[in-house]
């Protein structure tokens, strides 16, 4: 089946198993040796229909997180919507995924998954995927836990979605505000640790921003704790895993 790819973690993941993948956004970067043959048919929020219409795809990936609702609605091709909000949805919606497109490699993928989460918790007291500190603190217990995704306005993921449920896995306790994607108030907080993505907002190449955020403040790579399927589940993998292996 020839499909069309508008998640970049599902992108990565469907190339990885052998899915013939025709079509993808500006933002499916991974990987990068596969990705460059492959023509860009718009934006995570966008899409051009007249460059779908050449690929004449058999379907179309869309992802509820992702993506907006309008883009699913309009699309003339057979489409598919995952909704993942959480590590444990991973088997369920990999095992459908592969039996629609006839990817034996998905189902591979789901089995993975199953063992991760069956498996105990990790013992760390590490920052999950740290980057670097950008300000230390010598205060180990904090009152709360911030996984920041954009600044001006300030961003944060909630507990209730996938990113949440990593940290979940790790022993951390996100700060949740009335949505999934709350809005805050640096001055609000106080014994306050600051996690803060790689993506999608780039702290990395704009870290003076960092200056506003009280309390201890660490970089975090948001492709691990935010990209389901392979790369997430790799990285969930290697904390699993004795170090000798």
């Amino acid at each position: 089946m020839k499909v069309v790819s508008f998640v970049p973690s599902w992108t990565e993941t469907l190339l990885w198993a052998g899915v013939d993948v025709v079509g993808r956004t500006r933002f499916c970067i991974h990987p990068l040796e596969k990705i460059q043959k492959i023509p860009i048919v718009g934006g995570t929020k966008d899409v051009d229909w007249s460059k779908l219409a050449v690929l004449k795809p058999d379907l179309v990936l869309f992802d509820q997180e992702e993506n907006l609702l309008s883009m699913a609605q309009s699309c003339p091709w057979p489409w598919h919507s995952t909704h993942i909000t959480h590590i444990k949805d991973m088997p369920g919606e990999l095992k459908f995924l592969a039996e629609k497109l006839q990817a034996p490699k998905l189902s591979q993928l789901a089995e993975r998954w199953s063992v991760v989460l069956s498996s105990p918790l990790p013992k760390t007291d590490k920052i999950p995927a740290l980057i670097d500190w950008y300000r230390s603190s010598q205060v180990g217990e904090f009152k709360k836990v911030v996984y920041v995704i954009w600044a001006h306005p300030w961003m944060a993921a909630s507990a209730n979605t996938f990113i949440g449920s990593i940290c979940e896995w790790h022993g951390w306790s996100l700060w949740s505000g009335e949505t999934k994607y709350p809005t805050f108030l640096p001055q609000d907080f106080s014994q306050t640790l600051f996690l803060c993505s790689t993506e999608p907002y780039p702290f990395l190449k704009k870290k003076q921003v960092l200056e506003e955020l009280p309390g201890a403040v660490a970089l975090v790579d948001g492709e691990k704790l935010s990209w389901f399927g392979l790369r997430s589940l790799i990285y969930l993998e290697s904390l699993a895993r004795p170090k000798s292996l």
